[in-house]
């Protein structure tokens, strides 16, 4: 974990850090059960950065949303953009 307020450099290192610790080709010493854990980990490790150095999904996860609703959110604002220009409705 990094604090709230880290900068996208602390973000970057912490997320290197836990990236090459939970690589899967660094636990090929485990077996299947902990070898598909550590991919799982890594998988998550890829979606936390992803989202901390988003402003759009970081500010979501901020307010309490969670992988899931942060994707849903910036489909729904995606889906209101679309539909709010160039259409002719006034």
């Amino acid at each position: 974990g990094v604090p709230s307020i880290a900068s996208q450099l602390e973000i970057k290192k912490a997320y290197r850090e836990r990236a090459a610790e939970w690589h899967p080709d660094k636990k090929g010493h485990l077996d299947a059960t902990q070898r598909k854990n550590a991919e799982e980990m890594f998988k998550r490790i890829g979606e936390a950065y992803e989202v901390l150095t988003d402003s759009t999904k970081k500010e979501l996860y901020d307010r309490g949303y969670d992988l899931e609703g942060i994707e849903e959110q910036i489909e729904l604002k995606k889906r209101r953009t679309e539909h709010g220009h160039g259409h002719g409705h006034c």
